[in-house]
Formats: C-alpha cells, structure tokens, sequence
C-alpha cells in the first residue's frame, strides 16, 4: 500500500496543500499537531498499519518531525518492516546509501530551522516585554474559586479535587491559593 502522511502544527494551520497531494495515495494519515515529539495519534496508526513493500510519502522532511533523533527513529521504524520511504520535495528515498544520507542533512536542517524559530521568538518576546508590550498570557478567570478554595482549606475536599473542579492543573491552583491567601493577609 502508498501511504501519505500530512501534518500541520496546529488546528489553525491549513493541510489542504498536503493533502491535495495525498489525495492519489491508497491512505491518508494527517495530524494537527506539533512535530516536536513522535507523540502523533495518526502517525502511530500509520507505523502499526505499515507491511512489508509499503510505501510512506511526505510532501517534505520537516512534516514528518522537527528533531533529528526522531526523524532517523521514524524512518528507521519504516525500513524495519522493509517498507520504503519517500520525500517528494526534495525528492529523495531510501532506496539507496544517499537517500540515507539526504535524510540525515535535511532532518538536521529541519531541527536547525526549529531552535531559529524558537530564538526568534524568544528574542521577540524579550523586545515586547522591553516596550512594555508583552505582559503574557492573561490569567484564566475562575468564577468559583473563592468557594471551592474555601472548601479545599477546611478539609472538604483534596487540592486535586478543587484542580479539577475549576478545570486547571495542580500548580495552577497551587499558585492562585497562594495569591489568594497573600490578598487575604494584606487586608
């Protein structure tokens, strides 16, 4: 079977380019989601799905990962079931020592383009915040905090519970209980 493996980083980011090519291949795995870990539900479907003979497309490299360990680890998962890989832009494959070779420059280019684009922005945010224009993420806003915070500290219920309860993470609440109870000591 060709498989097509497609893959934007976020729900946002349009795929419809990807998979205009992907359209003439037996079977389409697309993910919305970041490349930055293998952690992929349809890239995992696609690599059990993988026999002997299969062949895996992407349109290029960097859709496939943006680290250069998990690139080499993803096609080294394809090769062992003697399946072959292809990358049409820049056109190559592993069907030959060069191919094995092409990939491993293009996924370190690909892992090169990924930390410039976390400097850049990086240096981006330290320029707003410089101008007074980066403040950060704006606290989430938790109508019952104060009743399920007051709850949690007479012992009704557990941290984790109230966590859970106003939809946010341990440390979340953690923190906001400890602002909460410095706004209470300086009244």
């Amino acid at each position: 079977m060709n498989f097509f493996y497609s893959r934007v980083s976020t729900e946002e980011q349009n795929d419809a380019r990807q998979l205009e090519v992907g359209s003439s291949y037996d079977e389409v795995f697309a993910d919305k989601a970041s490349g930055k870990n293998t952690d992929r539900p349809e890239l995992k479907r696609m690599l059990d799905k993988l026999r002997e003979n299969d062949t895996v497309t992407v349109l290029s490299i960097d859709r496939l990962g943006r680290n250069t360990n998990d690139i080499l680890n993803i096609i080294s998962k394809i090769k062992s079931v003697n399946a072959k890989f292809i990358c049409l832009s820049p056109q190559f494959n592993t069907s030959d020592v060069y191919g094995d070779f092409f990939i491993s420059v293009l996924a370190s280019l690909s892992e090169l383009e990924r930390k410039q684009i976390l400097e850049r922005q990086r240096q981006g945010i330290r320029i707003a915040k410089q101008n007074g224009k980066y403040k950060g993420r704006k606290p989430k806003k938790l109508d019952d905090f104060e009743e399920i915070y007051y709850k949690q500290a007479n012992s009704m219920i557990t941290a984790e519970q109230a966590a859970k309860l106003l939809g946010v993470s341990r440390s979340t609440y953690y923190r906001r209980a400890s602002k909460y109870n410095k706004s209470i000591d300086n009244k």
